[in-house]
């Protein structure tokens, strides 16, 4: 098992994709991320970062100072 990411590339991704979609679920990140070049897989973030809510707490947590900053 390599990495190829770190953890604040990850929460980038997931944010990123939070900005597109309706829903934060793990299938529908994992059927987005098929179609993205160079995004880990919602299993690969899940188990560097924890839970999947945790995850999308610090996602929405980077879009929360991206908004405040623009």
């Amino acid at each position: 098992y390599h990495r190829n990411w770190t953890e604040e590339e990850m929460i980038h991704w997931l944010a990123a994709f939070m900005r597109q979609s309706s829903t934060s679920s793990h299938d529908a990140y994992n059927q987005w991320s098929k179609n993205q070049v160079g995004a880990p897989g919602g299993q690969t973030i899940r188990n560097t970062i924890g839970s999947w809510a945790e995850c999308c707490e610090l996602a929405l947590l980077t879009l929360r100072k991206e908004w405040t900053e623009n």
